[in-house]
């Protein structure tokens, strides 16, 4: 099941992502607020509710020959759209409703690899021959979630699945697999204290671990022959560390979110204490065949910026995205769209501070909401189209045209007519609890009103008293 907190403040980006089709572009994930990506002009927004409400994203592939084809993984199941992302349906079969971990491309094919699945059914790797159409499952039964899957580039047949239990290793391109055992001498590691695994990508069978220690520690375990021995190469003073190598497979750099950073220039054997570096700095990601390094930051917990980029491997940052609020809503989705009508009267970024609503869901529910079958129809047998069923006059009554931000810049979006609390809860509180408009265009929220609302009936209770008292 998806978080019911739709559209949730403080938002985190959690993953970036580099499309094939989209080379010189970064996609940004978050937890609650969909994905940022700088396709054009600056980064635009897809806020989650355009996909599936307040559904993570994990994983996203843009591809066709007009980059029309998008796929992205969700926290409740992959979903598709066919017109530049401003459409979107769910994915039939196994894994319409999965907990999915991300989406990864194979490093010299169009295959793809996800992963995913829930405690009471088992976790599981699938695989796509391209373009998300017909899903395989690879059989591996997992009773634990799946983190991550690494591939070697230098070997793309040699892949990796990290889960809660362990490491598995495949050199005949996912076909079969064995456990890879992570141990020093005769004492085994735990799986549960192995924090990432992290793959040469110059040498075929240089892994290194990163394992939890206590008292705030944590060790580096480095192997040459595959995972077949280890050896213990360094223990550095955190357990919250993200390792990455350079493109070179020569440079390693790890990092803590307080800013703590080490490195490695003889591909991880030895490490230094390096000077400090951005805090609250996280989700690493080389470009290929390139100096550019990718990293996101948090601005809610001391962060500098959201996404920043280095050419001397974390020397130095440049913001390419310096708050969430800096996006703009896209502005080429058509007015029944998904995107135009689910994201409008949204904002980007910290809702405890913009204090941003979600548009009328009495009238966009079906939109906004799992999308329902009636909707879903088949064009090929292999994907799904969206077919909005929200009439066209409809987004003129939800919405009236809004203004520049404060901040001078400019958002494609709609802002719903003034709806004050007091009439809100008039009105049964069908309606998303609102105030007056805020000075970004945005409208003010409440928590939605409804059955899956956590504790939503005490904040309509207390919405109603502030309502009598200052009718009174």
């Amino acid at each position: 099941m998806c978080s019911v907190w739709a559209h949730g403040e403080r938002p985190r980006v959690t993953h970036l992502s580099i499309s094939p089709s989209y080379p010189d572009s970064i996609f940004a994930l978050t937890d609650t607020q969909g994905i940022f990506a700088d396709l054009k002009r600056g980064f635009s927004w897809l806020c989650e509710d355009a996909v599936h409400a307040g559904a993570a994203t994990r994983g996203i592939l843009v591809s066709g020959d007009r980059n029309q084809h998008w796929l992205i993984a969700t926290a409740d199941g992959l979903f598709t759209s066919d017109d530049r992302g401003c459409n979107f349906s769910r994915v039939a079969g196994p894994l319409s409703t999965h907990d999915l971990a991300g989406l990864w491309t194979h490093p010299d094919t169009p295959t793809l690899f996800t992963a995913g699945g829930s405690v009471p059914m088992g976790y599981d790797v699938f695989r796509s021959p391209g373009h998300g159409q017909g899903w395989t499952a690879l059989g591996l039964a997992l009773t634990g979630r799946i983190r991550t899957l690494l591939w070697s580039r230098v070997d793309a047949d040699r892949l990796y699945v990290h889960h809660r239990d362990g490491i598995l290793r495949s050199v005949d391109d996912g076909n079969t697999f064995t456990a890879l055992e992570v141990r020093i001498g005769a004492q085994e590691i735990p799986s549960v204290l192995i924090h990432q695994l992290v793959v040469s990508p110059t040498r075929v069978g240089l892994l290194l671990a990163i394992v939890e220690s206590g008292d705030q520690r944590s060790r580096i375990l480095r192997t040459t022959d595959d995972g077949d021995s280890w050896s213990d190469v360094g223990l550095l003073p955190s357990t919250s560390l993200t390792t990455v190598f350079h493109n070179n497979g020569r440079y390693v750099m790890s990092i803590d979110p307080f800013g703590g950073l080490w490195r490695s220039r003889d591909e991880g054997l030895t490490w230094y204490d390096a000077p400090r570096s951005v805090t609250a700095l996280n989700c690493l990601r080389m470009k290929p065949n390139s100096e550019a390094l990718y990293g996101c930051s948090d601005p809610n917990a001391g962060g500098p910026w959201v996404i920043g980029e280095s050419s001397d491997f974390g020397e130095t940052w440049t913001p390419l995205l310096t708050q969430f609020e800096a996006a703009t809503h896209r502005d080429d989705c058509a007015p029944t769209s998904q995107h135009a009508a689910c994201c409008r009267g949204l904002c980007p970024g910290d809702q405890a501070a913009g204090m941003c609503g979600q548009p009328d869901l009495g009238l966009s529910a079906p939109l906004c909401q799992s999308v329902p079958d009636a909707q879903v129809v088949p064009t090929d047998g292999r994907v799904a189209v969206f077919d909005a069923s929200l009439p066209d006059r409809a987004l003129p009554d939800m919405f009236q045209p809004s203004d520049s931000t404060s901040s001078g810049v400019e958002r494609d979006i709609g802002q719903p007519r003034d709806q004050g609390f007091a009439e809100s809860v008039r009105d049964g509180g069908r309606r998303h609890l609102s105030s007056a408009p805020s000075a970004t265009g945005c409208m003010a929220s409440g928590f939605q009103y409804g059955p899956t609302g956590h504790y939503s009936w005490l904040i309509v209770l207390l919405l109603l008293f502030r309502a009598r008292v200052e009718e009174s």
